[in-house]
């Protein structure tokens, strides 16, 4: 079984929920347009009930990757000497754990701080570089890494961060959720779709996708319990 469903999976799934099997009032296009949007919709729901989900992390020594389409590399949010500005990769939604990876230099710390921060405006007023201990950090622009002070050490770097979620293009463009929420995505375009021909069942597809999601996150709630539970249950052994 494939990890993924596919965006021609996915439109065949809401096709039948539709009951357009043949292309006439929902092209392809459309359709397409509608999974995207309600795939976004998931991992923005996701994102709200545990905000670290979709987790990654890359290192600055990975070399050049496409990344939603853009061509970046990776050795771009290596620290360089005395510089305090850095480029983070294109699918960074929210920075969680920045690591220094260059031996020797392991024990460097990375603290998210605020550019407002007086600590982080007095940083900022020097002149000369620093040799690598604490570094303090704010994202501005989305994707530009700042930091309070110059190093006088080039480092390199592990970033881990939550990741945007690739538009599908191609039918075999996988959609990247964990497996049973492509059924939330799939309700989600379904109900769009009858929401734009003004009918009445579309609430219930919504309704259905919000359950699906709702059933998702509990039952992995459940498991992270009884996990705790049995670790608990051996403590002291």
């Amino acid at each position: 079984m494939a990890l993924y469903k596919t965006l021609g999976d996915m439109r065949t799934l809401v096709r039948d929920g539709v009951d357009e099997d043949t292309a006439s009032n929902w092209s392809d296009a459309k359709l397409n347009r509608a999974i995207n949007k309600a795939a976004q919709r998931v991992w923005m729901e996701c994102r709200a009930l545990k905000d670290d989900f979709f987790l990654t992390s890359r290192t600055s020594l990975d070399g050049t990757a496409t990344i939603l389409g853009t061509s970046y590399a990776t050795s771009d949010f290596a620290i360089s000497v005395g510089v305090k500005t850095r480029t983070l990769p294109p699918d960074v939604a929210e920075v969680k754990l920045i690591e220094c990876i260059t031996s020797g230099y392991e024990h460097v710390v990375f603290e998210p701080s605020d550019l407002n921060d007086p600590w982080f405006v007095g940083n900022r007023m020097l002149t000369t570089n620093v040799s690598p201990s604490v570094f303090r950090w704010d994202i501005v622009d989305q994707r530009t890494l700042v930091l309070d002070v110059g190093s006088d050490t080039a480092l390199d770097l592990r970033l881990w961060y939550v990741k945007i979620l690739a538009e599908m293009s191609g039918d075999s463009s996988d959609l990247e959720l964990p497996h049973p929420l492509y059924q939330a995505v799939e309700e989600y375009a379904i109900s769009t779709a009858m929401m734009q021909d003004g009918n009445p069942n579309a609430a219930a597809h919504e309704a259905r996708a919000r359950q699906i999601i709702a059933n998702f996150f509990g039952s992995h709630a459940r498991q992270l319990g009884a996990q705790e539970t049995a670790v608990g249950a051996f403590e002291g052994w």
